[in-house]
């Protein structure tokens, strides 16, 4: 099963040395103007306002979105229109344009039709497209896709409220959505309301979605109150296939006592898990040649359809337009979860829920899952074609530890699971203790999660999957205060995924720190775990491990330490004692042992010492890769290095030293709630960076040491801090600068 966030999806604009923050109107004075100075990678992020114009992405990887990027805040979807003026399509996509063409947080208007996609495969998430008209005559035959009109188009829409639209004409199609020509839109977790197809003088098709000769995915969506005169919720039609998983389909309204959903032309249509009730008209679905057909699998159909697996029953839902079920439904656990995609119900709450108290969870019917809970995911996997591996909330890795069949380990070029377990593990050498998270070996769960764990949107053309969460250590027996704020990275078609850690201690600074990663691999699984080697690439900071006979896994696996390695160790056990005893010492001496011996061993690798300042936060960076043999190991974990010296945030070591003392504009900004600060030392100098707020108090001290000549750029998280304007200053020598920022939450 795929994993289908359900929290928002959080576009938060991070450190990329390529791309840029074109601001409007700050920078450019309308968003058409913005997106004519964008290249690949920008992001054009627009303040709250009114702005009439029509634009097009231009065949641009871009993103176009409103603060509800940075923020996370949905009222910055209404704040935030652009209004088409009744005079032409509001949005356009037409040039090709993938998924990496990304329109976010608008509000649609007022267009003789709202989204135009014509062979584009662009993601539209977390828009409101209402109140848009396309007007046809004979002559123009303009009458399709009030909302959103897709021709030769896969676009990817999700989150989305399309509400309001009329197509009107003679030939009036798909008020709120028009698919034709094999389009194949995937169309997830979206509210399909209100939409008109009106007619002119023959009848009209597809109040909310018509789709001909194409494929559309509805998924997790309200499909409601829709008119027409045939097909109010849907029209298929012509050899259509389209797909209903989890939606509800009600109060539609069909002018000519026709069927809400109608399916007609040769066209196949599938339905599952899915509820089809209460709609004004002949009948909820209906087959209008014997060469059509439905594929029902355990869903609730009203009238039009019978058969085994569909349960004919009222749904009950809880009242007038509150479509979630009552405790008496009959669409509680009946559902089919083999039809289950994604981990949220339409209100982002857990799917496969125990509603009906059985013992046993199974999805329910509809696009709302009964008595289920907001979802906040436990891990997420990144896949990068290749290799496969599975990020924890609590810094596991493959597998949380005191679950080991939860998550899906880690796998390359279709092998089976190489990681039994793994995490994150870090201490002090005055101290002689380490924190860890591996149960197997002896040790509780030392973490604490604070912050779920999501997904980002890279900004960055070489990194296209971030995960992100956020832990400290105050579970353990001997805390020392410390926050970690952790990220995986990746890009598809790399063979390595690379993990950033933050530390940041809270109660006092810390010495001798050491960071390290602990992995149990079980190259070849029950089939040769036990008939595992290892060994070491100093030159590269590398340790892996691979099966002695190449069989039933040839591949090799291993961990890099990106930021230097101070140790490393491949033991066949514990030597007897806990982790909490042993992985210090493992972790900050490098014990080269030869192996050849075959057998069950485990990993440690860490980077240090580090001297931790209190306030202060200190990324450490490792690098998860695989290969097909020690050649191509070696290979990939030298693209790994060459990617980390990509998206390091500490100097730039290949950039001209600067000639002159400089403090660069934060971005982004406004921000929620990490931001970048830029500044330039021409000579080695003692610096001190500090945050204010607007009267005058010094709330953090993110720089005060020396620094030697360089272009400096460091993250100020404002995560504690409220809303509101906040000022950095840098300070050395003779140079002095302040500069102004905004934090919005």
């Amino acid at each position: 099963m795929k994993t289908f966030l359900s929290v928002i999806i959080s576009l938060l604009l991070l450190n990329v040395a390529k791309a840029k923050i074109i601001h409007v109107p700050g920078d450019q004075p309308t968003i058409k103007a913005g997106i004519a100075t964008a290249i690949e990678g920008d992001t054009v992020l627009v303040q709250p306002g009114k702005y009439v114009e029509h634009i097009s992405f231009n065949g641009k990887g871009i993103v176009v979105g409103s603060l509800f990027l940075t923020t996370r805040d949905t009222s910055y979807i209404s704040q935030t229109v652009i209004d088409g003026d009744t005079s032409g399509k509001v949005v356009f996509f037409i040039s090709n344009e993938v998924k990496t063409s990304i329109l976010c947080g608008f509000t649609i208007q007022n267009g003789l039709g709202g989204v135009f996609c014509f062979k584009s495969s662009p993601t539209i998430t977390y828009c409101t497209i209402s109140s848009n008209s396309t007007i046809d005559t004979l002559e123009n035959g303009k009458g399709a896709g009030g909302g959103i009109y897709c021709e030769h188009a896969s676009p990817t829409i999700s989150y989305c409220t399309i509400y309001g639209n009329t197509a009107y004409g003679y030939f009036a199609w798909g008020g709120g959505i028009y698919c034709c020509l094999s389009s194949k839109p995937e169309i997830t977790h979206c509210i399909i309301s209100n939409n008109s197809s009106v007619p002119y003088y023959f009848a009209t098709l597809g109040g909310g979605i018509y789709s001909r000769e194409s494929s559309p995915r509805i998924l997790n969506s309200l499909i409601t109150n829709n008119k027409s005169s045939m097909g109010a919720g849907m029209y298929c039609y012509w050899y259509d296939n389209t797909e209903v998983i989890n939606c509800t389909v009600t109060e539609n309204i069909n002018s000519i006592h026709s069927s809400t959903v109608s399916i007609d032309g040769h066209s196949s249509i599938k339905i599952a898990n899915s509820i089809i009730y209460g709609n004004t008209g002949n009948s909820d679905v209906a087959v209008n040649d014997v060469f059509s057909s439905i594929k029902c699998y355990t869903s609730d159909i009203g009238t039009g359809y019978s058969g085994g697996t569909n349960i004919s029953s009222n749904p009950l839902f809880i009242g007038s337009s509150d479509y979630r079920l009552q405790a008496a439904s009959p669409c509680i656990d009946a559902g089919n979860s083999l039809w289950v995609g994604w981990d949220s119900d339409l209100n982002g709450n857990q799917r496969l829920w125990d509603g009906n108290g059985s013992g046993v969870a199974y999805v329910d019917m509809g696009a709302y899952e009964y008595g289920s809970q907001s979802v906040s995911p436990l891990y997420l996997t990144h896949n990068t074609g290749d290799f496969k591996m599975s990020i924890f909330w609590d810094g596991s890795i493959g597998h949380l530890s005191s679950m080991t069949a939860l998550g899906e380990g880690c796998e390359f070029k279709n092998n089976s699971d190489a990681l039994y377990a793994g995490g994150l593990i870090f201490g002090t050498k005055s101290a002689g203790y380490v924190n860890g998270n591996q149960a197997s070996l002896g040790i509780v769960n030392d973490f604490i999660n604070i912050e779920s764990i999501h997904t980002v949107t890279s900004m960055d053309p070489e990194i296209d999957y971030i995960s992100e969460t956020a832990y400290n250590d105050n579970n353990a027996a001997a805390p020392y205060g410390v926050s970690v704020s952790q990220e995986a990275l990746s890009k598809s078609g790399d063979e390595f995924v690379i993990l950033k850690f933050g530390f940041t201690p809270t109660s006092s600074s810390l010495k001798y720190f050491y960071a390290g990663i602990f992995a149990d691999w079980d190259v070849g699984a029950a089939d040769g775990y036990s008939k595992n080697l290892g060994g070491y690439d100093q030159s590269r900071n590398l340790a892996y491990q691979y099966i002695n006979d190449r069989s039933p896994d040839p591949n090799y696996y291993g961990i890099v330490a990106l930021s230097g390695m101070a140790g490393a160790k491949i033991a066949a056990d514990t030597g007897g004692v806990t982790m909490r005893e042993t992985a210090l010492q493992r972790i900050s001496t490098f014990e080269n042992d030869t192996i050849t011996e075959i057998g069950d061993y485990r990993m440690w690798i860490g980077s240090g010492p580090f001297t931790l300042k209190q306030g202060n936060t200190k990324f450490v960076y490792f690098a998860f890769v695989a290969g097909t043999d020690l050649a191509n190991l070696q290979a990939n974990a030298d693209a790994a290095a060459q990617k980390y010296q990509h998206i390091i945030t500490d100097v730039d070591e290949n950039e001209v030293l600067p000639t002159q003392f400089g403090l660069s504009q934060n971005y982004p900004d406004p921000f929620n709630p990490t931001t970048l600060i830029n500044y330039q030392i021409p000579k080695g100098s003692n610096v001190i960076l500090e945050i204010f707020d607007v009267l005058g108090r010094r709330v953090k001290v993110l720089v005060d040491e020396y620094k030697n000549a360089g272009n400096y750029k460091i993250e100020f998280n404002a995560k504690s801090l409220s809303s509101g304007t906040y000022f950095y200053r840098i300070r050395t020598g003779k140079f002095s600068a302040v500069k102004k920022m905004l934090l919005i939450k």
